[in-house]
């Protein structure tokens, strides 16, 4: 996609497709594609996590529904226990069986919560990208404000033969999104 900026008066900018651009225009491409440039950044998005999210829901239920009866059944076997009913070295096995599943079980719970409570933060990301760009699609120089909004990090590493002048080193920028 590139930026084109009219000059009426206003310098209202659009995005057009390469191939579109390229002379005669139109020929290589029908469209500029700018409601499919929106639509493959939200849809992307939106595939990518909508089936994890899915899936972790799904188990969410499952570890609540056994952590709850995992406490019923700590609760029988107690009282199992103390009627004697149950011998106490099968208390002690049964017991710790279950106190350390539990255990698993809640630290599942509140990593499958964090990751819930992330995506729905970030839900909205593609949604805040696209009026970021729109934001800023009228300008002659890039600002500091302008890379500080779009930019995350930026991730320098080492370079490929060190003291070298004439050397590859790679950079990695991370969008904010």
């Amino acid at each position: 996609m590139y930026v084109h900026r009219i000059n009426n008066g206003k310098r209202i900018p659009y995005y057009t497709c390469a191939k579109y651009s390229k002379v005669p225009v139109g020929e290589q491409c029908h469209s500029a594609h700018r409601t499919k440039f929106i639509q493959a950044v939200t849809e992307a998005q939106e595939t990518q996590q909508n089936g994890d999210i899915t899936k972790k829901k799904k188990r969410l239920a499952t570890a609540q529904k056994r952590a709850a009866e995992l406490e019923k059944l700590i609760c029988k076997i107690y009282e199992d226990s103390i009627l004697g009913k149950l011998p106490e070295a099968r208390y002690q096995a049964l017991d710790e069986q279950y106190a350390k599943e539990q255990g698993e079980l809640s630290k599942e719970i509140k990593e499958i919560e964090t990751t819930l409570a992330n995506f729905e933060k970030s839900k909205k990301s593609a949604d805040k990208f696209i009026a970021l760009v729109g934001k800023y699609e009228n300008f002659d120089t890039m600002t500091t404000t302008m890379l500080n909004e779009f930019v995350e990090k930026i991730r320098v590493h080492e370079r490929d033969r060190k003291g070298s002048i004439e050397t590859i080193q790679q950079v990695e920028i991370f969008l904010t999104l």
